[in-house]
């Protein structure tokens, strides 16, 4: 089992349409279907009914949908949390009238702060 099936699993079963899917992750359809069929194949275990042109989870569907949601929310997690990217980093200078900058900026540069918290971001002011 690949993790790129579990993510190709886990759009199809949001959009329960293979073609939707398909389109949501830049893929053909063709590539789509053969995802689940080789997971299906490993697992032994059908995940979609297919009626007509409607997609239905099976009840093992379901409990693999929750583990597939899990794995790409730990996926994302690990990324944030080794490569820091959740942050952008770099400096931030403003350049502002003398008069604007001590009445209103204090205010907006705290807010900033706090919205890119845990960043550390490098501000200056300079009035002019």
């Amino acid at each position: 089992m690949e993790f790129r099936q579990l993510k190709t699993f886990r759009v199809v079963a949001d959009n329960l349409s293979f073609t939707k899917a398909a389109e949501q992750i830049f893929m053909a359809q063709s590539s789509v279907s053969a995802q689940i069929k080789k997971l299906e194949d490993e697992l032994e275990i059908k995940l979609f009914d297919r009626i007509g042109r409607r997609v239905l989870l099976t009840a093992a569907g379901c409990k693999l949908y929750e583990y597939a949601r899990r794995m790409e929310e730990m996926s994302l997690e690990i990324h944030s949390e080794i490569s820091d990217s959740r942050y952008s980093r770099g400096n931030l200078t403003i350049r502002v009238p003398e008069t604007l900058a001590f009445v209103y900026m204090p205010q907006i540069v705290d807010r900033f702060h706090e919205t890119c918290s845990g960043s550390k971001p490098s501000t200056s002011i300079i009035a002019m």
